[in-house]
C-alpha cells in the first residue's frame, strides 16, 4: 500500500504542476523524474512479482516430476 501512496503522491504533484501556469522548468523537471521514478519503480514489482509466480511454477513441476522419479525408482526396485 505504501508503494500505491507514493506513486498516487507523484501524480498528484505532477497534476499540481500541469496545472500551475507559474510553475518553473525546474519544477517540470522535478515532477517529471518524480513520475517516471515511481513508474520504474511499479515496473520492476510488477517483474519481480511475475519472476516470483513462475519460479513458483516451475518449483511445483519440479517436485512432481521428482516424485515420478522416485516412484519409477521404487517401481523398478520391487520388481527385481
Amino acid at each position: 500500500m505504501m508503494r500505491k501512496t507514493a506513486a498516487q503522491e507523484a501524480i498528484k504533484q505532477a497534476e499540481t504542476v500541469i496545472n500551475d501556469e507559474n510553475a518553473t522548468p525546474e519544477q517540470v523537471t522535478e515532477a517529471l523524474n518524480k513520475v517516471n521514478e515511481k513508474k520504474i519503480s511499479i515496473a520492476k514489482q510488477a517483474k519481480q512479482a511475475l519472476v516470483e509466480q513462475q519460479q513458483k511454477k516451475k518449483k511445483a513441476k519440479l517436485k512432481a516430476d521428482a516424485d515420478l522419479l522416485v516412484k519409477a525408482d521404487e517401481t523398478g526396485k520391487n520388481t527385481r
